[in-house]
């Protein structure tokens, strides 16, 4: 839970698209910084395609998980280090 400038409480979750996941993003974020909320909505949902599996044979995974339900989730919350 979030909250925003106004004191208004925001449950961030993932949409299940783009829009849904950039307008949450927004509530917490302020107009302010819609472009970096349309970058991390972005993010979130973008496709990654693995061309060689082979890549991946260091991550330690259940055998039973697939690869394509492994996720990345980029963290808004830093402190940008220059």
């Amino acid at each position: 839970m979030f909250t925003n400038s106004v004191g208004e409480c925001i449950r961030i979750s993932i949409g299940a698209t783009h829009e849904e996941t950039r307008q949450m993003l927004q509530k917490v974020l302020s107009e302010q910084h819609s472009q970096a909320a349309e970058l991390l909505a972005s993010e979130v949902h973008r496709v990654i395609k693995l061309d060689d599996d082979e890549k991946l044979h260091d991550i330690p995974i259940d055998e039973l998980t697939p690869y394509s339900n492994l996720g990345i989730w980029i963290d808004p919350i830093g402190k940008a280090h220059v």
